[in-house]
């Protein structure tokens, strides 16, 4: 019982002798009483140890905080492993969007070169941008027609729909060529 005694006021000076060289080093004297409401609360837990020990509580309470640690932890694991399948379903539901649209504009006898669909994640998956690369420049009456069917068939919006075209002296558009400042692209957006 002595050692106990002992031990629990080594402690409470090394505690204190703790707190005071801390206080001296603390830079600004607007973040002392935030840090002396921590401290105090520390040599709560360091006064009242004795009687944790006294009825057994001291692993009730380590049982306790690593319950709730355990708890914490999986939850973060839980809303990383959502946030992944969601980016994961997002990049695929592009893909076959992308592959639709390709063999229905094939169907109508205008296959792009190239196509690239973005969607947006919120309350609903909605596109976010259609960027669809030909060889030669279309004529109006066929940028109606394909924006037409994009609008109908799929809900894009019209100013979410770019339509490019190659120009003949460039080589193949590479995937950065999609944000439509590719100097060998032109842009004619339904805007």
């Amino acid at each position: 019982m002595k050692e106990s005694i002992y031990s629990w006021m080594k402690n409470l000076a090394v505690f204190y002798i703790f707190l005071t060289a801390v206080m001296n080093f603390i830079p600004e004297k607007k973040y002392e009483k935030y840090f002396r409401h921590f401290m105090g609360l520390l040599l709560i837990l360091l006064i009242l140890s004795p009687v944790f020990e006294l009825f057994q509580m001291r692993d009730v309470m380590d049982q306790n905080f690593w319950n709730s640690y355990r708890k914490e932890e999986m939850e973060g694991l839980r809303r990383q492993g959502e946030e992944i399948q969601e980016n994961y379903l997002k990049e695929k539901y592009e893909e076959e969007l992308e592959k639709t649209i390709q063999n229905r504009l094939e169907s109508m006898g205008k296959p792009p070169e190239e196509l690239q669909i973005k969607l947006a994640r919120g309350q609903e998956i909605v596109v976010e941008q259609a960027v669809i690369l030909y060889e030669n420049r279309l004529e109006e009456k066929e940028k109606e027609e394909i924006t037409h069917v994009l609008k109908e068939d799929y809900g894009i919006e019209e100013a979410k729909i770019q339509l490019e075209y190659r120009e003949d002296n460039q080589t193949a558009v590479d995937s950065s060529s999609f944000s439509g400042i590719d100097s060998g692209y032109h842009r004619t957006s339904r805007d």
